[in-house]
């Protein structure tokens, strides 16, 4: 079993590695950063990078929920981590690659603010509409879909101000729920 203090210095390795991959990025060292991202996720997984990236999101949850409750503050970063990838992969023009990180970093992100909307950040709130915007476009799951309608129907809820503050208006949730509901035909 993996003590408290063990896995929150892994989790300090693995924001330590997110940053300085951001940093590799934007230097234009893109190779670097994606081995940066890798390493982070095999901290955080405990398995090699390749494995990770060949099962499914449903496994990855799986890994992550330890006795029955999941872990979100690693889905968080497992999230952050593929949405990182995606970038990299679309700075190198590997675009079909970085679509399919972003769609993981969506599902992930979803399942993070859905499971604890009450302390949803802005910053939450900034990224998945950053990721949304990723795979605008492209078709997604019908899971995935549902997921983004019940994130969006949670947002409503919220204040306008932090609304704002993630970079998001009302107006913009309800166009998307719209879109959503004549998607899934609700």
């Amino acid at each position: 079993m993996l003590t408290e203090d063990y896995l929150i210095r892994r989790i300090n390795q693995v924001i330590a590695l997110i940053l300085h991959a951001v940093g590799l990025r934007k230097d234009g060292q893109i190779q670097a950063a994606l081995t940066n991202v890798d390493i982070a996720l095999e901290l955080l997984l405990g398995m090699r990078s390749n494995l990770i990236k060949g099962i499914s999101d449903a496994s990855i949850l799986q890994i992550l929920t330890v006795r029955g409750k999941l872990d979100i503050e690693r889905l968080a970063l497992v999230a952050d981590l593929f949405k990182e990838e995606g970038l990299l992969f679309t700075a190198e023009n590997q675009l079909q690659a970085g679509r399919q990180d972003f769609l993981r970093a969506l599902n992930f992100s979803l399942e993070v603010a859905l499971a604890d909307m009450a302390n949803l950040r802005p910053e939450q709130i900034a990224s998945i509409a950053e990721v949304s915007q990723s795979v605008n476009g492209q078709p997604l799951a019908i899971e995935l879909q549902v997921s983004q309608y019940n994130y969006y129907q949670e947002l409503l809820a919220k204040e306008d101000s932090v609304l704002a503050a993630g970079g998001v208006s009302r107006a913009q949730i309800e166009t998307e729920l719209g879109l959503l509901k004549n998607r899934l035909q609700l």
